[in-house]
C-alpha cells in the first residue's frame, strides 16, 4: 500500500489564534495526515495528495491560516487482504496439516519464529497490543486477549481459510 505523510512548516497556530494541536515532528513541522493508494508503485508526492490531506484537515479541525502543505514523503505500508494485523507464529509448511484445519490455532508453527507486522494505517492504535501479544506468543505467557482476537490476528488464517474454501476432490470412476 502506497501512502503518503505530508505536512506544513512553520504552523503554530489555528484559525482562531490558537495554538495548533495535532502531531509535530522532531524539528516543528505539523504532520497532516497520509494518503493511500493500493496498486501504486509511484515515488514521488503529488500536489493532489497534499491537497487532499489539507481538505481533511479543514474539515476536521477548521482552516488554518496559510495552509498549503508542499513538503512530504512517501512510503509503502504492508497491508494484509483483511486489514487486520498479523501477529503469532509462523505456520511450518513442512508440517502435515492439522486434523482441524479449519482452526488457526491448530497449525503448526517454526519453533521460534514469530511474526508481528502489517499494521498499516492503523499501526500507531495497534502496535502495543499487538507487541505484547507478541511477546506473550514467544514466550509462552498468558495472552493479553481473548482467544477469538488471537484467531483474528493469526498468520495461520490465511491457510485456514483456505482448506475451508477447498473443493472436495472427485473421486474418477
Amino acid at each position: 500500500m502506497r501512502g503518503g505523510a505530508y505536512n506544513r512548516r512553520p504552523f503554530s497556530h489555528d484559525s482562531r489564534g490558537r495554538p495548533a494541536r495535532g502531531p509535530v515532528s522532531p524539528d516543528g513541522r505539523l504532520l497532516l495526515g497520509a494518503t493511500r493508494h493500493a496498486h501504486d508503485p509511484e515515488p514521488g508526492c503529488r500536489p493532489e495528495d497534499h491537497e487532499a490531506n489539507a481538505a481533511h484537515w479543514r474539515r476536521l479541525c477548521g482552516a488554518p491560516p496559510g495552509l498549503n502543505p508542499t513538503q512530504g514523503r512517501v512510503a509503502w505500508r504492508l497491508l494484509a487482504p483483511d486489514r487486520l494485523p498479523i501477529v503469532g507464529g509462523v505456520v511450518d509448511p513442512d508440517q502435515a496439516p492439522p486434523i482441524r484445519t479449519s482452526q488457526p490455532s491448530a497449525w503448526a508453527r517454526r519453533p521460534g519464529l514469530l511474526v508481528c507486522g502489517a499494521l498499516a494505517s492503523r499501526g500507531i492504535t495497534s502496535s502495543s497490543l499487538a507487541g505484547e501479544l507478541a511477546a506473550a506468543l514467544a514466550l509462552g505467557l498468558p495472552a493479553p486477549v481473548e482467544r477469538s482476537l488471537i484467531d483474528a490476528v493469526d498468520p495461520a488464517r490465511y491457510v485456514a481459510r483456505a482448506w475451508r474454501h477447498r473443493q472436495p476432490e472427485v473421486s474418477k470412476p
